[in-house]
């Protein structure tokens, strides 16, 4: 990914008329690179107070593992704003200002949107948006399908808290029946690009699939229980397609069913170990290496998707062993693959940063005083002289834990960083670890590593159940909220904190 903070409207002018329509997936400018996507646009009645003078955007990136988010500057004088993103497959971006919307673009892309930036009902903001340049009809196609299927969430929810497999499942049965039949409808009833039949093609081959996959673990982020499914129920799910790399068109939902499908393939693979074979690594990542060999030779494809997926989430976490200890395996295949180069350069970052972890100034890595962990909460009251405290219980682990980290913890800081004691608490976590998640994400404040003897009396007196939970304390020291809600990204948060102050 290749941010560019450009305001000046002379570039953007040169782009929107190097943007008239060519046919899609034509191939890139001399400007560009195969991979470049170049996204421009202008918003008429630009209300900086009200929405500020960014443009968000949010991606999943094959090449990184990771959901981006970015933010281009808009001038504020034209209002003109240009990003640059690089793919090796067409995706889909989800940008907001004002009004957010999905857009599917693919490498070499050149598109500009023109929309008004007073307009909150999200069907007026679409029917008032102009697209120009690359993947109009793509996007079209987009927005259509959107208007017209809309998921029915609350229904879906209330099916996954009933707690029954295989109710579940007939339910997904009759609603993909006739979901599949309105997709042919639409299909027939519209003119849609190249790009938007393979985004289409992915809906048909996977969605009820990855609903299927998700399943369990839906219901344990809606119920807080654990629900003993048998292996039957994920037989259809779990019959290796035949992926291609035009299904990554559809990249949200690619995205998804190769990761609920990689957690299945895990459970399904570790069920057959014994205990003591659980708790040796190189046998874990013996019997993984011989299901993907398996797999490739049907679908290298899918295999390499799977893999990949087991690796960024290692490397996510700093943890390399696994990559060191399956070199071999690995490099046999991703030899030749477009994923090699960055999954390499990865490894190394992560070696890196683990071997010299570089903290921020202005991150205090503390012991508490007093050696009874029953008073840890206490000693934080009293060294905060009367603030408002505010403590992130994360783990070195915690995927959702390390987004706030990068995209919203900064922000929260600056707000109120002469008003509110910032702590951070890690649970549950390796102590190697600890440091080099500091270090990379350079989280400032005050650090304290728990063992799991210390963690207990917190997570009793906050009724610490998950992670990230984020603990507020008022003046007087008292506990005011507890909960993964009050996370850094939430307006409420910053509200919250602002009526303590002001006390």
């Amino acid at each position: 990914m290749i941010y560019k903070n450009i305001s000046a409207s002379l570039i953007v002018l040169l782009l929107i008329f190097s943007c008239t329509s060519k046919p899609e997936h034509n191939t890139a400018s001399s400007e560009t690179t195969n991979e470049d996507i170049i996204i421009t646009g202008n918003i008429d009645n630009l209300d900086v107070a009200k929405f500020g003078d960014k443009v968000s955007f949010g991606y999943h990136d094959y090449m990184a593992g990771d959901y981006r988010e970015l933010k281009a500057s808009i001038d504020t004088l034209t209002g003109d704003f240009i990003t640059n993103i690089s793919s090796i497959a067409p995706v889909q971006i989800y940008f907001y200002h004002n009004n957010g919307l999905e857009i599917i673009v693919s490498p070499g892309d050149s598109i500009h949107f023109k929309m008004d930036g007073s307009i909150i009902d999200k069907t007026a903001f679409v029917n008032t948006l102009e697209i120009s340049g690359d993947a109009v009809q793509t996007n079209k196609n987009l927005i259509a399908f959107h208007q017209e299927f809309k998921p029915d969430y609350a229904r879906n929810e209330l099916e996954i808290k009933r707690g029954n497999p295989e109710n579940y499942k007939k339910y997904l049965d009759s609603l993909y029946i006739e979901r599949n039949k309105k997709i042919q409808d639409f299909a027939s009833n519209n003119e849609l690009s190249n790009t938007f039949k393979n985004w289409l093609t992915v809906e048909e081959k996977y969605a009820k699939n990855a609903a299927l996959l998700q399943y369990p673990p839906l219901y344990n982020m809606f119920t807080r229980q654990f629900l003993d499914v048998t292996p039957d129920y994920f037989n259809d799910a779990m019959k290796v397609p035949s992926f291609t790399k035009e299904d990554l068109a559809n990249s949200t939902l690619a995205r998804n069913y190769i990761q609920y499908y990689y957690y299945q393939l895990r459970t399904e693979l570790q069920s057959k170990l014994s205990q003591e074979d659980l708790r040796e690594p190189k046998k874990r990542d013996s019997v993984f290496y011989t299901s993907i060999n398996t797999i490739a030779k049907d679908n290298k494809l899918m295999a390499q998707l799977i893999t990949l997926t087991a690796l960024q989430g290692e490397l996510n976490n700093n943890t390399i062993k696994g990559y060191e200890d399956n070199i071999t395996q690995i490099e046999n295949l991703f030899a030749d693959s477009d994923f090699s180069a960055p999954l390499n350069a990865k490894y190394l970052k992560v070696k890196n940063l683990l071997e010299n972890p570089i903290l921020p100034e202005d991150s205090k890595l503390l012991s508490f005083q007093t050696e009874n962990p029953e008073e840890y909460l206490k000693e934080i009251i009293s060294n905060a002289n009367g603030k408002v405290i505010y403590i992130d219980n994360w783990a070195t682990w915690c995927g959702p834990c390390k987004q706030e980290f990068k995209q919203s913890t900064p922000q929260l800081k600056e707000k109120f960083q002469q008003d509110v004691e910032f702590i951070y608490l890690c649970h549950q976590s390796n102590e190697k670890l600890w440091k080099p998640s500091i270090a990379e994400f350079k989280v400032t404040g005050k650090h304290y590593f728990l063992s799991q003897e210390e963690s207990n009396p917190i997570f009793r007196e906050i009724n610490l159940q998950g992670f990230p939970t984020y603990t507020i304390i008022n003046k007087k020291g008292e506990i005011v909220k507890s909960g993964f809600e009050y996370r850094p990204s939430r307006a409420i948060t910053s509200e919250i904190l602002t009526e303590l102050i002001a006390e």
